[in-house]
């Protein structure tokens, strides 16, 4: 195989000319596969119907969490997977956004509360993640 800028030798599995620098190949996202996708969601759902169980959410947050909170975080999952986002921990912004603002802010033990339940899936996924990437 030859590299399409300058023409020198490269092997098969080389993603990088070793003269130019240029790279052979498009990286390609890895796919997400409907097993891992369905344990994502899953796990993610079970712990926010859990939050709410846990900080005895009015009606009002449960809402919130479950039209705002759930859909970003599945979005940002997917921007992930995608590779728009690299791997690290982007997707828990939202966590720390509601600890920080705590949606209910006469409880912050609230917002502590559903940081850690939101961030645990979040960790657990992302590093599952990482590691069958690597």
């Amino acid at each position: 195989m030859k590299c399409p800028i300058c023409g020198a030798e490269v092997r098969e599995d080389d993603k990088f000319c070793g003269e130019c620098g240029e790279r052979l190949r498009p990286e390609i996202a890895p796919k997400w596969k409907w097993g891992s996708m369905t344990a994502s969601l899953v796990l993610v759902f079970f712990f926010y119907f859990l939050i709410i169980g846990e900080t005895n959410a009015s009606a009002e947050l449960a809402i919130t969490l479950l039209v705002f909170g759930f859909p970003t975080t599945i979005y940002l999952m997917y921007k992930e997977r995608a590779g728009k986002i690299k791997y690290g921990l982007t997707w828990i912004l939202f966590p720390i956004l509601m600890l920080l603002f705590g949606l209910d802010a006469e409880y912050p033990e609230n917002a502590l509360s559903m940081f850690s339940l939101v961030a645990i899936p979040a960790i657990i996924i992302d590093v599952i993640y990482v590691y069958k990437t690597r």
